[in-house]
């Protein structure tokens, strides 16, 4: 299991998670805010998804979303899923049965 909290993207989040059986991700912001999350250094969805793909992780799971996005959590999920489709969003405080 790997968890990637509050950080910018990196190749080290690659490595740190490579061939996990879980990946847990932070994913505050969409690919279309990619700005502000570089300003806070945190992931889009999409950079998120592409460590769990590039790290050969089985199963993703995206946590820490803004609150812009509360009430479309459905986004995130999109954007996500077109590069890793094993995934699931998941709000602060959620529980996950694997």
């Amino acid at each position: 299991v790997t968890i990637i909290l509050d950080t910018a993207f990196t190749e080290k989040a690659i490595l740190l998670a490579k061939n996990s059986n879980l990946l847990i991700s932070e994913s505050s912001f969409l690919e279309e805010d990619k700005q502000k999350a570089k300003e806070y250094h945190h992931l889009t969805a999409k950079e998120a998804a592409t460590i769990a793909k590039k790290s050969k992780s089985q199963q993703l799971i995206l946590t820490h979303i803004s609150q812009r996005y509360e009430f479309n959590l459905k986004k995130i999920e999109n954007e996500a899923r077109k590069v890793f489709k094993n995934m699931k969003v998941v709000k602060d405080l959620d529980s996950v049965i694997l």
